[in-house]
């Protein structure tokens, strides 16, 4: 993803990767990419006013399935809730309770033209996520990008210069000077060195919480203070590592 790197869970629940990465696959495809009032289960697919509890439903078994409390403590902790939840309901309404203030941003984005929306791809990205193993699920918890059947639903459609809300609706990935309601302006990515007041940086970057500038990534083995610092993805006991997270092993 483009913009600042956030652990694995964070990508799902904030759907930064899906927005961000949406540039890659935008193209003429005819498919409902304006989708936010289709039925769920439909030809449109999932509708993007239910897409938080959809989510939330097909993840929720496959965390349980998969993942080691202490993953669970890691995810949950640091990106959605500081209760952990227990079981799969309590999974469902935490994920959901997240999801649903970020999915109504997103419909807002595509009601001002500035993104548009697959429900035909969210859906099959959904239907894969819950029938594959915790194998393979490990890999789409670590970069949803990678797993073939999850087309970006979300594409940015404003280019550098013109007006936005937020970094999703950039083709860049980086909206500048947004915020309290005011728009800002789509831009590319901080470089290193370059200040980064929204913690955005490009690939391969991080924003550094003292200096506020975009230092690179640090490699596995390296001390990091979160997982935004490594290039992994993954800080683990204040080391990168790229150990996988929800692969099945305890």
């Amino acid at each position: 993803m483009r913009t600042a790197r956030r652990s694995s869970f964070t990508m799902w629940v904030a759907l930064a990767a899906l927005g961000a990465a949406g540039s890659a696959c935008g193209g003429d495809d005819d498919d409902d990419r304006n989708s936010a009032d289709a039925s769920p289960g439909g030809g449109a697919g999932t509708a993007l006013d239910e897409l938080g509890a959809a989510m939330a439903e097909t993840l929720c078994p496959r965390l349980f399935d998969c993942c080691s409390d202490g993953d669970l403590r890691q995810l949950f902790e640091e990106d959605v809730s500081p209760e952990v939840p227990t079981d799969v309901p309590g999974c469902v309404a935490a994920v959901t309770a997240s999801l649903e203030e970020i999915a109504g941003g997103m419909a807002d984005s595509v009601a001002a033209g500035r993104m548009q929306y697959s429900g035909e791809r969210m859906e099959a990205c959904l239907e894969a996520i819950g029938e594959h193993s915790c194998d393979r699920f490990a890999a789409t918890v670590a970069d949803l990008t990678g797993f073939p059947e999850c087309e970006p639903p979300f594409t940015p459609l404003v280019a550098d210069g013109a007006a936005c809300a937020t970094s999703e609706e950039c083709t860049s990935g980086f909206c500048s000077g947004s915020g309290d309601g005011k728009l800002g302006a789509c831009a590319a990515l901080p470089a290193e060195g370059d200040p980064c007041p929204d913690s955005s940086c490009a690939d391969g970057l991080y924003c550094d919480d003292i200096g506020a500038t975009c230092l690179p990534q640090k490699a596995d083995g390296e001390e990091c203070g979160a997982s935004t610092q490594c290039a992994g993805g993954d800080c683990r006991d204040g080391m990168c590592g790229s150990s996988p997270l929800c692969d099945g092993q305890g």
